[in-house]
């Protein structure tokens, strides 16, 4: 038999904490049932330090959860529907990322867009000089500048 664990959550505020947040995001939300202790979530959470991502992750552990049931207990139709919940809970994460990728902050060479814009306008950094198909053939190398002719 199952030990008990803790969890909560409060129907009246579901945003309120991180945790009511990331429960309400993933549907754990049914009190007496739920799926995921209070201490894993909020682990992820500050392991994450992101919520949607830390839901997603809680999705993944409550799809392992039910995919080791159905395959430990017995009969057809109880294996059916835990396939059904996992199949719910796949659509679940799909949300997630999609979700999670609508507030994700574009990046370039670990940078935010803002910050890669202003290394472009700093003038005292030296800029690559390849050109596309510069190498090709190996005839494309600036015989006038100083770089390449030892500057005399």
């Amino acid at each position: 038999m199952a030990r008990p664990f803790a969890a909560t959550y409060d129907p009246n505020d579901p945003f309120g904490t991180d945790l009511n947040t990331v429960r309400t995001k993933i549907g754990d939300v049914h009190e007496g049932k739920f799926l995921l202790p209070d201490a894993l979530i909020t682990g992820q959470i500050e392991l994450d330090s992101n919520i949607l991502l830390s839901a997603m992750r809680c999705v993944d552990f409550i799809i392992a959860k039910l995919a080791i049931e159905a395959d430990t207990s017995g009969g057809r139709k109880a294996t059916q529907a835990r396939s059904q919940r996992i199949i719910q809970f796949q659509g679940v994460k799909r949300s997630l990322r999609r979700e999670l990728g609508r507030r994700a902050i574009p990046r370039v060479a670990n940078n935010t867009i803002a910050k890669h814009e202003a290394l472009d306008g700093d003038t005292t950094l030296v800029q690559p000089r390849y050109k596309s198909g510069m190498d090709d053939n190996g005839t494309h190398t600036d015989d006038n500048d100083p770089r390449f002719t030892g500057g005399e």
